[in-house]
């Protein structure tokens, strides 16, 4: 209909959706001088006790160290491999949330929420950027099928709810496969927490989703089309 606003949201802002947490496990990060000129292209990952480090190289002998859990300093204190291969330059002083984060409504009558501040990964699992090229994909077919149904407000609420329930899904499996990094990460009490928060968080994504209706809609290309007609 003409004059009809529809907003695409950087998470919460706008809603009254709450953000459902998967844990808290704080993160921080540094620039780091590689020690070991051989080993400039070699990316490494290191478990300690209570959290991890993770080191990536960027070029000409530098690289970043981010660290989950303890703060950086007591991890690299701790690291008995990283440690011996950097030396830290500048750390930043901000301390960010790591664990996996999703809006309880990611959409609704004329908006849908989309980012980092909607939905988040942990980044241990390395699938941030596929999961936020899938949801530009998923957030542009879905915005297009708005625009051509806004004559029938039922299908414009159920390709919305399609947009919702495939980022519920994709949470959901999501933390299958970050449990499964964090059952071989440790054994101390840390680790046992993480596994924790993971599995409610899956069950309670199960719950969600067992609430919604079966997908309707698929994906082709950059559009949505309904099931018995992609068929």
């Amino acid at each position: 209909m003409a004059g009809e606003v529809f907003s695409v949201r950087s998470g919460a802002t706008g809603t009254n959706a709450p953000l459902k947490y998967f844990g808290r496990r704080s993160g921080s990060a540094a620039s780091v001088r590689l020690l070991r000129v051989d080993e400039n292209d070699a990316c490494w990952i290191e478990a300690l006790d209570r959290g991890w480090l993770f080191l990536i190289p960027t070029s000409h002998g530098r690289g970043w160290l981010l660290g989950v859990g303890d703060e950086l300093s007591e991890l690299i204190g701790r690291s008995r491999y990283i440690s011996q291969r950097v030396e830290v330059i500048s750390k930043k002083k901000e301390i960010f949330e790591t664990a996996p984060r999703i809006l309880s409504q990611l959409s609704g009558p004329g908006w849908l929420a989309c980012g980092a501040n909607a939905i988040a990964f942990d980044p241990l699992c390395g699938d941030g950027a596929g999961q936020a090229a899938r949801e530009a994909i998923l957030g542009a077919a879905v915005i297009q099928a708005v625009a051509e149904r806004r004559q029938l407000k039922h299908e414009q609420t159920a390709v919305l709810l399609h947009y919702h329930s495939m980022l519920l899904a994709s949470m959901r499996r999501h933390l299958r496969i970050c449990a499964q990094f964090y059952v071989t990460g440790g054994r101390g009490e840390w680790w046992r927490e993480q596994v924790e928060t993971l599995a409610l968080g899956f069950e309670w994504c199960t719950e969600r989703l067992a609430e919604l209706s079966e997908p309707q809609y698929e994906l082709h290309g950059l559009r949505l089309y309904p099931r018995a007609r992609a068929a």
